[in-house]
């Protein structure tokens, strides 16, 4: 969750200092470089964390790394998102911390419902997907998860943003 609200304040600064000074400036092309700064800071500090326990399977390892990487992607995206919805940084904090704990906590209310609305639950959820990649698993209906999701904050930021600044 802390990685979404890391794209909040990307977004602040962002907006105050390059948008607003550079008449044509290249939202998407600003976003797809920020976001991977983002998600390459929270990778290396992931890493150095790991790095001090000891031996680990390299296979699994570079699977949960993966999976966190698109986690982040995603969760820094919803980030921006919110980030681009409001001026204020709290209401921004407030609406992506809400985003991303829905994400998570899907998983979670699954155990509430069945059929078919258990299952879409299942699969919406970021910890659910996520999971494979702990185990060791690259599966592709996960990575397509975690790019529908960038993807898809991403571009809505993006149509906010052309309709804002028209």
């Amino acid at each position: 969750l802390v990685t979404g609200v890391i794209g909040v304040g990307l977004f602040k600064l962002i907006d105050h200092t390059i948008l607003r000074n550079i008449p044509n400036a290249h939202i998407e092309d600003l976003f797809g470089k920020l976001n991977w700064i983002a998600i390459a800071l929270f990778a290396a500090g992931v890493m150095i964390i790991v790095a001090g326990l000891g031996n680990i399977d390299p296979g699994t390892a570079f699977a949960g790394y993966l999976g966190l990487l698109f986690l982040a992607a995603g969760y820094v995206s919803a980030g921006v998102f919110a980030s681009s919805l409001t001026q204020n940084q709290v209401v921004a904090f407030i609406i992506a911390l809400f985003v991303l704990f829905l994400f998570f906590i899907m998983d979670k209310v699954t155990a509430l419902s069945t059929g078919s609305v258990a299952y879409i639950l299942q699969y919406a959820s970021s910890d659910f997907h996520l999971a494979n990649f702990y185990k060791g698993a690259i599966d592709i209906r996960d990575v397509v998860y975690f790019l529908g999701v960038t993807l898809f904050f991403s571009s809505m930021t993006s149509k906010w943003l052309e309709l804002k600044f028209k």
